[in-house]
């Protein structure tokens, strides 16, 4: 590499200087049996050099930079990957296999729940499907409208982002307007992994959603309450006892002289 790193400066007038050379090979395993491998090459972000091994064997070769060995050199170079290279990497891959089974093997149930956000000034409501916490990697999330898959156009996120926990989570997100709420559409997140049975389906209500309001305001009535009572008792507390005189009566009097 170090050789061909020295060429390539020249090649593509490169100054000497800090320079990036990067080569990734991998292998494949199809029910136990040797897959597709291959070999990527790049210089400084750029991808110059490919080749890639078929099921049955076959090689196939792409140079974008110039060929800088001999016949003699690529044909032996052809020798290592299919006698010597190939074989190591099926290998070490059964090998990793065989120790990380358990892990690789693994699968774990996604949690699915439904999120709104509603701006009341426009009237939009942001339906968003979220899935996280499932293993393996691969998942199928689907925003439906009456049965139908939304538009892609339509659809925000889908990326598939990792947790700390070694597991995987994924998201995405419709916007309805107040007209396609008066519509009544219905709305479904359905998800499908290895780890169900039977694809997930969560049926979702546009519009914002009540349960979440009448808590809110319930909660501002009590502390409301509680605020109010608490400003009367210190009132009362703070005001010294006052003791008022009233004057005795004729009636009292003589009452009072005649025990």
């Amino acid at each position: 590499m170090k050789t061909k790193a020295y060429y390539l400066i020249d090649y593509l007038n490169y100054t000497r200087g800090l320079h990036v050379q990067q080569r990734l090979v991998g292998c494949e395993l199809l029910r136990d049996e040797p897959g597709h491998m291959m070999t990527l090459e790049a210089f400084n972000g750029e991808s110059g050099f490919e080749r890639r091994y078929t099921v049955q064997g076959d090689q196939q070769t792409h140079w974008k930079w110039p060929v800088i060995k001999s016949r003699a050199q690529l044909e032996y170079d052809a020798w290592l990957y299919a006698h010597f290279y190939r074989p190591l990497c099926i290998s070490q891959l059964r090998k990793y296999l065989t120790k990380e089974k358990k892990h690789v093997m693994a699968r774990v149930k996604p949690r699915v729940r439904v999120i709104k956000r509603y701006w009341t000034e426009a009237g939009v409501v942001q339906m968003t499907c979220l899935a996280t916490g499932f293993y393996p990697r691969h998942i199928n999330l689907t925003l439906l409208q009456d049965g139908q898959p939304v538009d892609k156009e339509r659809v925000t996120g889908g990326e598939l982002l990792p947790n700390p926990d070694g597991t995987y989570q994924m998201r995405k997100s419709v916007e309805l307007s107040a007209e396609e709420q008066r519509e009544r559409h219905t709305y479904t997140c359905t998800v499908t992994h290895l780890s169900l049975d039977n694809k997930l389906d969560i049926n979702i209500e546009p519009g914002p959603d009540p349960v979440i309001v009448v808590p809110s305001v319930l909660l501002l009535l009590c502390v409301f309450g509680l605020l109010a009572a608490f400003i009367i008792w210190r009132r009362r507390i703070s005001q010294p006892e006052q003791i008022i005189y009233v004057p005795a009566t004729a009636d009292d009097q003589t009452t009072e002289q005649q025990m």
